[in-house]
């Protein structure tokens, strides 16, 4: 086909489509939307295929082999089998909690810090062996602890939608 000269403007289709938007803020905000579109999708893949995407869960790690694994790390782990063992006696949340504060157990937070590994949390100056009643809940109530791998728990609607996510159960 001849093109009498001029070059040709199809070559790519986002070039087409950048072509009809007025101003840079449009763009920026198609761009936005388009990354986070393609996000979404690899996301949903790597999840369906049973890869973690989230981090791991006190008592375990990143497989330094494999980081798309996770490991037992034995040294929390045999904090959490307390937890569990003392749930199992008829211990409370709260008992237990005094419990691991007494005998001088380091909570997830601190324990990942004296690791080096940078995860979320309050970052408080409270006691580092200070056990509050919901981390104890949570490590007793977390599916993952069954040896599931957990994906989709939460998803936001729109990649403009800041911090609102919808709990999928």
């Amino acid at each position: 086909m001849e093109n009498f000269g001029i070059e040709s403007l199809v070559c790519c289709s986002w070039y087409t489509q950048v072509l009809g938007l007025v101003n840079p803020k449009s763009f920026n905000e198609w761009y936005a939307k388009d990354i986070s579109k393609k996000r979404r999708i690899v996301n949903k893949l790597k999840g369906s295929a049973g890869e973690p995407l989230s981090p791991p869960p006190y008592g375990y790690k990143k497989d330094p082999d494999d980081p798309k694994r996770w490991i037992v790390d034995e040294e929390a782990a045999a904090v959490v089998r307390r937890i569990f063992r003392m749930a199992m006696d008829g211990y409370g949340i709260a008992e237990t909690a005094i419990a691991l504060q007494k005998d001088g157990i380091l909570t997830p937070l601190y324990y990942w810090r004296s690791k080096g590994l940078n995860r979320g949390g309050k970052k408080s100056d409270k006691d580092p062996t200070h056990w509050n009643h919901s981390t104890i809940y949570k490590v007793l109530t977390l599916q993952e602890y069954c040896g599931d791998v957990i994906n989709f728990k939460t998803f936001s609607k729109a990649y403009m939608n800041y911090g609102n996510t919808i709990k999928a159960y």
